[in-house]
């Protein structure tokens, strides 16, 4: 199976995993919110980490919202270094105006298809607070160790889930201090049949 950019080489045998992600669970500031509300956890993809803080270092300081051409340009050439992304792949996600929804601050959405085994690295970039990823409904047994212990901040853990059942399953984390916390969406596991 040919990886793409978003998929990393499974660590394991071909035989165990069909396709492998590498995430991060960061914390943005709520483009919608005062200053002095909540940040707001993010599941991404871990080569766009470089973009997310550079989008949440522009929320934080939202009264400077909107940045000219030049200043977007001179951003785009260091993100793409941090990044290892090519400049014209990171130009166009650098908005003019950062409180615009912008797709990297959105549930992300992983597919696989029904029988696939997924292998998930996710690494807890939320500052002191706990994360243990969870599917919403997991009644098919999709995940392997949902008794794992949560993750602390900086360290990483290896999901592996098993695509037993076609459906969308809503991804949050279990580990949350608050139920509005436990009920804000990370993301979305898209089985298909």
């Amino acid at each position: 199976m040919p990886t793409t950019h978003h998929r990393l080489p499974a660590s394991v045998s071909a035989d165990e995993v069909d396709r492998s992600y590498s995430l991060v669970v960061a914390s943005v500031a709520d483009s919608k919110a005062d200053s002095k509300a909540p940040l707001r956890p993010i599941l991404a993809l871990r080569r766009h980490l470089p973009l997310i803080d550079y989008l949440g270092r522009r929320l934080a300081s939202a009264p400077v919202a909107a940045h000219s051409a030049d200043q977007l340009d001179a951003d785009a050439r260091t993100l793409a270094q941090a990044a290892g992304l090519p400049e014209e792949k990171v130009r166009p996600l650098l908005p003019v105006d950062v409180r615009q929804p912008h797709p990297l601050l959105r549930p992300l959405v992983m597919r696989a298809n029904l029988g696939e085994r997924i292998q998930i690295s996710v690494t807890n970039w939320l500052a002191e607070r706990a994360l243990s990823l969870a599917l919403v409904d997991d009644d098919y047994g999709i995940q392997d160790d949902s008794d794992a212990p949560p993750i602390a901040n900086g360290e990483t853990h290896m999901y592996v889930w098993r695509c037993l059942h076609a459906g969308v399953y809503p991804i949050y984390n279990r580990a949350g201090a608050s139920l509005a916390e436990r009920r804000c969406l990370l993301g979305v596991l898209m089985i298909e049949p």
